[in-house]
């Protein structure tokens, strides 16, 4: 690798580098960390309620401009998610068993090798041995 690859290389994680996130919490709300308010753009809390309830809210001082219930928020997200997962295209689907295919065919050429390899150095241990 030349060092102009090198440069590129490191200038193309240079920019891939994403500003970290907030530590997500450890209740079931599927957004934990990732959501901000539209109107003073803080990172949605969860606060948790006694039994499996839970809402989303911004602001931790004072009253939050943004509060909602958690089920309707998650239950929609957890649609639009499993819309977009249905149905993966074909050709992607295609794509995906040939390359599997074809590992797992260098897999068994490189274990057949190996054999043969092994075999070989087998025979010439014997011959040695005799």
């Amino acid at each position: 690798m030349t060092v102009a690859e090198q440069e590129e290389i490191k200038r193309i994680l240079r920019e891939n580098h994403f500003k970290r996130r907030g530590r997500p919490g450890r209740g079931p709300a599927l957004m934990q960390g990732l959501c901000r308010c539209r109107i003073c753009e803080k990172y949605l809390s969860v606060n948790y309620h006694r039994g499996n309830s839970y809402r989303y809210g911004c602001g931790w001082e004072s009253e939050p401009c943004t509060r909602f219930i958690s089920h309707e928020f998650d239950g929609y997200v957890l649609k639009e998610v499993f819309k977009r997962l249905s149905a993966p295209p074909v050709e992607m689907l295609k794509a995906a068993l040939a390359d599997s295919r074809s590992k797992q065919i260098a897999h068994k050429n490189w274990i057949q090798s190996e054999r043969e390899r092994l075999a070989h150095e087998e025979r010439r241990a014997r011959e040695r041995a005799d």
